[in-house]
């Protein structure tokens, strides 16, 4: 069986008396497109930092191919890619420019600078001046000088940011395909669910440096679940009667929220409350969103 891209085991760091990242362990499957999530300030970014070995941990293993990086750090870094903020571009130099400046620095054949340009579909701009891309292009070509020497691995830190949509496109559709086109592991990291879920393959959470869900896409859709909404004329004396029946209920206002399950359909909770004289004037099956479990998950 092919070792994780990345492993991480009881891993912890705190900055004085912050605790950043505490006891996080996940594991990023080969090939996989791994969006880490978490609002900003869960130590997101602090993860990412200590998986590229650019800060030390205070206990715990950090393992890239299955190889501890205390023992192969250079050999394993080698391995992987990293756009972490924005990328450093010179914005003087053309596209191709710019990727032979860094192929220069690691030794790289030339062929290299084709194969990245290709891989971020910017071959036909390569002799554009870079700043006159557009912000998805110098994304794009942040991504290309990420994948020079074709990595194993490739670690982003919200490559999004700040992109109109043409460029969150243009960026998504790009990682979205990196694992079929180059056999290449995205590490995802981004705050923003809506933007994880139409790549990713395999989610974590993260809330205030621990890990809160780690699965598929299909995993964290399988825990939202369906809630019936009642608005009826006595809301206190209805949720104490459909509480005592050993259902989950939560009130606002006027509105009670019934957890969907075994004896709690919409049909069955109306002719509960019907016979004890409970007026329902409005009665609906709600299902709770991706969207609803990441602030479930995150609002700890």
């Amino acid at each position: 069986m092919e070792s994780p891209a990345i492993n991480l085991d009881d891993v912890h760091k705190s900055y004085g008396i912050v605790r950043a990242v505490q006891g996080l362990s996940l594991s990023v499957p080969a090939r996989s497109v791994y969006g880490f999530l978490g609002p900003n300030g869960a130590g997101k970014t602090t993860t990412i930092r200590l998986i590229l070995g650019l800060q030390s941990l205070d206990r715990g293993t950090v393992s890239l191919f299955g190889q501890p990086m205390t023992a192969e750090r250079i050999a394993l870094l080698r391995r992987t890619g990293s756009l972490v903020d924005a990328p450093s571009l010179y914005s003087n130099l053309t596209g191709h420019e710019n990727l032979e400046v860094h192929r220069r620095i690691l030794g790289l054949p030339k062929q290299s600078i084709y194969e990245a340009l290709e891989a971020v579909d910017l071959l036909s701009v390569a002799n554009r001046v870079a700043k006159n891309y557009s912000q998805g292009m110098r994304q794009r070509l942040g991504l290309a000088l990420a994948l020079l020497g074709n990595p194993n691995l490739l670690v982003l830190d919200e490559p999004t940011n700040g992109l109109d949509p043409a460029g969150i496109h243009e960026v998504r559709t790009l990682v979205r395909n990196l694992p079929k086109t180059r056999g290449v592991t995205v590490f995802l990291s981004s705050h923003l669910l809506s933007e994880v879920e139409q790549v990713a393959t395999h989610v974590a959470i993260l809330s205030q440096g621990k890990m809160q869900f780690e699965g598929t896409l299909e995993d964290l859709r399988r825990r939202t679940q369906s809630i019936v909404v009642l608005e009826v004329d006595q809301p206190e004396r209805a949720q104490v009667l459909l509480s005592q029946s050993g259902r989950s209920v939560r009130r606002e206002g006027q509105r009670l929220l019934v957890e969907s399950s075994a004896g709690s359909s919409p049909a069955e909770l109306n002719a509960m409350l019907v016979e004890a004289r409970v007026a329902v004037s409005h009665l609906a099956l709600q299902r709770a969103t991706l969207e609803d479990v990441f602030l479930e998950l995150t609002h700890v």
